[in-house]
Formats: structure tokens, sequence, C-alpha cells
């Protein structure tokens, strides 16, 4: 008899597709392992399931909450909220809140997204401005000594001025090629 209860053991391991010291685990945890019922409720307490248990004892799982399209701001809460009445224990919910952490995540991502720019832009940017600057720069140390030759101190203030903001007005023009450029990519 005792060759009997072992093959009835194996069978039902194999049945569900867990190995026999876990179906001895479960019997000394006190699972009616005859019972279909009471094995799929320890199996859906369980943290780690069997990688070779069989798709009919895998536990229903709650389905996973989706933001619709590109706007994570669309989120069905009554789907949230029925999601969260299935939930039969702990690990379930924990899961469902996972998903809801994500999808809030994801939100403020996306939200910051629009708000801040990435680094190498701006370094890129910068870059663009300091060269703009330089040739500027360039421009009036070769353009001004022969325009301030000969000239009293106020007409030099005034070319010197004129100069200046024909430099700002550049690099205002930069500045603003700058960020067309990057409205258009």
């Amino acid at each position: 008899m005792p060759t009997k209860k072992k093959a009835s053991a194996l069978d039902r391991a194999a049945e569900i597709g867990v190995s026999i010291p876990t179906l001895n685990s479960w019997k000394r945890c006190g699972v009616n392992i005859n019972s279909d019922k009471e094995v799929k409720l320890r199996i859906g307490r369980m943290r780690n399931i069997p990688p070779t248990l069989k798709p009919e004892f895998m536990p229903k799982l709650a389905a996973k909450i989706e933001a619709p399209g590109e706007d994570p701001t669309q989120i069905d809460i009554e789907a949230i909220i029925r999601q969260l009445s299935n939930v039969t224990d702990k690990h379930q919910a924990q899961t469902v809140k996972i998903q809801i952490d994500g999808l809030l995540n994801a939100y403020k991502l996306r939200e910051a997204a629009g708000k801040y720019v990435a680094k190498a832009m701006v370094d890129e940017a910068l870059i663009r401005i300091a060269a703009a600057v330089k040739a500027a720069i360039l421009r009036m140390e070769a353009d001004l000594p022969p325009q301030l030759e000969g000239c009293d101190p106020p007409a030099m203030q005034r070319i010197i001025r004129g100069k200046v903001d024909e430099i700002m007005g550049m690099l205002s023009e930069s500045t603003a090629k700058i960020w067309e450029n990057d409205a258009t990519d």
C-alpha cells in the first residue's frame, strides 16, 4: 500500500505541475492536495509560483491597467476600482498598487518632459551662442580701429555703442534661430 500512496502523490504532483517536496510541504500546511479548490487557493497565496505549474492551476491575476494612448491623464478610474474590487489576496493588491504607482510616475515624467530641456540641447545651444559672440567680437576688433581713428571721445562712444547694439542684435538673432530650430525638431 505505501507504494500506491507514493504513486498517487506522484500523479497528483504531475497533474498540478509541482514537485513532490512542494506537494508534501503543502500537505504539512494543512492543504488537502486532492482538492483542486484548496490547491488553487494555496497557489494564489504563494509569492513565488512554480514555473512548471499547469495552466489550469495558475492563479487568476487582475487585468493590467493600461494608460490609453499617449495621454496618461486619460485613465479609466472605474476600471481601476473594478480591478481593486476583484483582488483576492494581498499580493494581487500589491501588484495593482505597483501598476497605479507606475502610471502616476509615467504621468509625472511626461508632464516634466514638456517643462524641461535636455542638458545636451542646452550645451549645444550655448556653443552656438558662444560662436556667434566670438564672431561678433572678432568682427568688431577688425572694424573699430579704422572707424575710431581721428575721432573725438563722444564720436568714439557713439561708434562703440553702435557696434555693441549690432552685436546684441546678432546675439538676439542667433538665439531666435536656435529656438526656431529646436521648435521644428
